[in-house]
């Protein structure tokens, strides 16, 4: 995950990378939460809203890649 701050700091960015980064860094947290979860005793209820926070932030991500973050993020996060 530090990966992305080394990019920045090295001044070695390119749209591709940052991309594949969050792609990647999505997949780590995700096979590491297949691997840990079952081990943990945790109730149903935690869950299920575990998944349900995972899929707001899918659709977040998709959205903010197809609209564009002018019309999600509004003016506070603009390059003006």
């Amino acid at each position: 995950m530090a990966d992305g701050v080394v990019a920045r700091k090295t001044n070695t960015v390119c749209e591709l990378g940052s991309k594949l980064d969050t792609v990647a860094d999505f997949v780590f947290i995700l096979v590491c939460m297949i691997k840990l979860l079952p081990i943990l005793n945790i109730p149903l209820w935690l869950w299920i809203w575990i998944e349900i926070i995972g899929v707001i932030k899918i659709v977040c991500k998709c959205c903010f890649r197809i609209c564009g973050s002018q019309e999600i993020c509004g003016s506070a996060y603009s390059n003006e």
